[in-house]
């Protein structure tokens, strides 16, 4: 444990202890008051601490899976983050060179965690499910990253349910990697149950809020529909 100590790993312990308490505090703070947005500042910060000290070790480890988990926490969080400065997406704001940044390297961690967790479960260590269900949902969010950005988006709110499926889904992946860390991952005296109990418990969460804010006037489809057809009938004239 002596050997551990270093002043990164100290960073990175705390720095993780940090973001998952006020994680917690956001998450069960009534949104948009002054304590979830002060825990969620915080957690921001802690979380792209995690990531970069989280990443640094793993490179010295050389442990892919951590590799890629870091990655993958920067990019919801920094998503989740940059969705508030995206709210006007359907009108006349438009995605940034960050915003592609983000995906890029995103992109990258999807396809490690993707072949991580493939190649683990044909060597017949079924820890690789882990890796390999990190990878399918980075890979989903990054799919409706990239059709937003292209195409626009379908939903008004669709900042709000991008912000709560990247913190949310940030503080799954970083709750993972604190487990897979304390309980010897990668191996194969682990309980697959402890490895994907916050997927389990994430996942549903990520999805009740989201119906939560959904409301029938949210469908910019039909809206915009509305309006071609009025444009339409007015030049009909």
């Amino acid at each position: 444990m002596q050997n551990q100590m270093t002043p990164i790993f100290i960073v990175h312990a705390s720095a993780g202890s940090v973001m998952l308490l006020s994680g917690l505090v956001a998450m069960l703070a009534k949104k948009a008051n002054k304590y979830h947005r002060m825990a969620g500042k915080i957690y921001l910060v802690a979380a792209a601490l995690v990531s970069i000290t989280g990443f640094t070790i793993a490179i010295q480890k050389n442990n892919q899976f951590l590799i890629a988990t870091s990655v993958f926490v920067l990019y919801m969080v920094m998503s989740g983050y940059r969705s508030l400065y995206l709210k006007q997406l359907y009108k006349d704001v438009k995605a940034m060179p960050m915003d592609w940044l983000i995906i890029a390297f995103a992109s990258l961690a999807t396809v490690g965690l993707l072949l991580l967790g493939v190649l683990s479960i044909l060597k017949g260590n079924n820890g690789g499910i882990v890796p390999l269900t990190f990878g399918i949902i980075s890979a989903t969010f990054i799919r409706r990253d990239i059709l937003k950005f292209t195409k626009g988006p379908v939903e008004k709110k669709h900042w709000l349910y991008n912000h709560i499926r990247g913190m949310v889904g940030s503080y799954i992946a970083g709750l993972t990697a604190f487990l897979a860390v304390n309980a010897g991952f990668i191996s194969h005296n682990f309980s697959l149950l402890v490895w994907l109990s916050p997927t389990a418990i994430g996942v549903p969460l990520i999805i009740y809020w989201t119906r939560k804010y959904k409301t029938k006037s949210d469908d910019l489809s039909k809206e915009l529909g509305l309006k071609i057809r009025t444009n339409a009938a007015h030049q009909n004239q």
